[in-house]
């Protein structure tokens, strides 16, 4: 356990010094999950049928702001789609608008989420998303999740429906549109999952606000059992048994990585709670503190002797 806390320690230590370089490392990762999601799902245009292409982008994306990387990124989607039709371009990017304005007004500051959750949902691994948005987001930063999974659904519609949007099937210009809509409007196991997303965000948020022992570990445990079985519910009742393994398996996956999200953002220690009263001129306060779990980094004292008393001296580093 003591490694673990000096790791951790260690890499704070090293974020915190080197914070433009590390967020920087973490937007290259970030924008490259997202450019090679699209360049491996839905590459329809010949011109752009390169990996360096994704690799490029998302080195420029690394060093500018990450509002500026996610227009980068909806371009490049929008472009990928053009070997499909401009009705396919029209709809998608009428998507991303809504997205965009749905982001700036309920969850400022959470963008990175709508990258990460079409890029989870993807390889069948959405279900921690609400939890960690409950975990450390305000109330409305889910909005960034569900957005992101219309996008997703919108993006594998397309992909399986590719060979209608690619001209094999007799098909209008109008049925394509109605097409994609219902993409969204019909999918009932997309309006479920974003049912049970928000109930999932809400009841997370509320436990771990909660001033109770173990508050995070409580929130992320219930969170996850309760969002598992109003999605197996609902899938039942709909009659759509597909993906029940790959919900058994995000949900088992999504506890260790909430354990570590725990354990890097608020691994408390609860056999030092403090209780402190005070008062002002018109409130008198109740409250409790509970100190977090660190550790101090390793000082090494170095001793050196001169040929002269007053040359000695120890320094620490």
């Amino acid at each position: 356990m003591r490694s673990l806390l000096d790791l951790k320690t260690n890499i704070i230590s090293f974020v915190e010094k080197n914070e433009y370089y590390a967020l920087c490392i973490g937007r290259l990762v970030l924008m490259l999950s997202g450019f090679l999601m699209i360049y491996f799902n839905i590459c329809y245009n010949s011109g752009m049928d390169t990996v360096l292409i994704p690799i490029a982008l998302s080195i420029f994306c690394a060093v500018i702001p990450m509002s500026v990387g996610m227009v980068v990124l909806e371009l490049y989607c929008l472009l990928n789609l053009t070997g499909l039709g401009l009705e396919v371009v029209a709809m998608v990017g009428v998507m991303f608008v809504i997205a965009h304005l749905l982001y700036f007004r309920f969850a400022k500051g959470t963008l990175y989420r709508s990258v990460l959750t079409p890029v989870l949902a993807f390889v069948k691994m959405p279900y921690i998303m609400p939890v960690t948005c409950g975990l450390r987001g305000s109330a409305g930063s889910i909005v960034s999740v569900l957005a992101g999974m219309m996008v997703y659904t919108l993006l594998a519609g397309v992909k399986a429906n590719e060979t209608v949007f690619l001209g094999t099937t007799d098909i209008s210009a109008t049925e394509k549109m109605v097409l994609l809509i219902n993409q969204i409007i019909k999918n009932k196991e997309l309006w479920l999952v974003l049912f049970a997303f928000l109930l999932t965000d809400i009841l997370v948020y509320a436990i771990r606000r909660l001033s109770i022992k173990n508050a995070w570990r409580t929130a992320y445990l219930v969170g996850i059992a309760f969002n598992m079985v109003v999605i197996l519910v609902g899938k039942l009742l709909v009659g759509q048994s597909d993906g029940i393994v790959w919900l058994l398996i995000g949900s088992v996956v999504s506890i260790g990585v909430a354990m570590v999200y725990e354990f890097i953002f608020m691994d408390l220690d609860y056999t030092r709670v403090e209780q402190v009263q005070f008062e002002d001129d018109n409130y008198y306060y109740y409250v409790k503190a509970v100190p977090k779990v660190m550790v101090q980094a390793r000082h090494k004292s170095v001793k050196r002797f001169g040929q002269n008393p007053e040359e000695d001296f120890e320094e620490k580093e």
